[in-house]
């Protein structure tokens, strides 16, 4: 009887030597398939962001249709200003999780270049999007804000 425990050591052996010959990493599948879900996060993510802000940019028009203190009308276009700076961040992060996910289609990466292109990417993109989202989440905030003590000012 074949011992099941030699024959597992001896692929290993094999893959190992041929990885050292071929110089080929193959990304592990759990950590490849973590990548995936995690950009597939970031681009719903940013769908929602982008949604948002378009909801952010229409209920500032349908303000602007209504009789409102015009004095006001300065900072509702600094709004405006931040929203489409907004949208054009959104679409180079866009841009940037789109290109790590095609850096992720190839599953084998020579010589380590570019796995590590891909954990640097990561990186890079990880604190993009944490930037993005807390820029994201202060605009939405700080518009709302200003709506509420605006908009019941005027009610006064």
């Amino acid at each position: 009887m074949k011992n099941i425990f030699t024959h597992q050591t001896t692929t290993i052996k094999r893959f190992e030597n041929r990885y050292v010959k071929t110089k080929n990493y193959i990304m592990p599948e759990l950590k490849l398939k973590q990548m995936q879900y995690e950009i597939n996060t970031w681009l719903r993510l940013l769908g929602f962001m982008l949604d948002e802000n378009v909801h952010s940019k229409n209920r500032l028009t349908e303000i602007l249709k209504y009789k409102f203190d015009e004095a006001l009308l300065e900072d509702m276009e600094n709004f405006q200003t931040r929203f489409i700076k907004e949208d054009a961040d959104i679409a180079i992060l866009k841009k940037e999780v789109t290109a790590l996910d095609s850096l992720l289609v190839r599953e084998v990466f020579e010589d380590g270049a570019i796995i590590k292109a891909v954990r640097n990417k990561l990186k890079k993109v990880q604190t993009d999007m944490n930037n993005a989202e807390k820029q994201f989440s202060k605009l939405k905030n700080d518009f709302r804000s200003y709506l509420d003590v605006n908009i019941y000012k005027n009610e006064e």
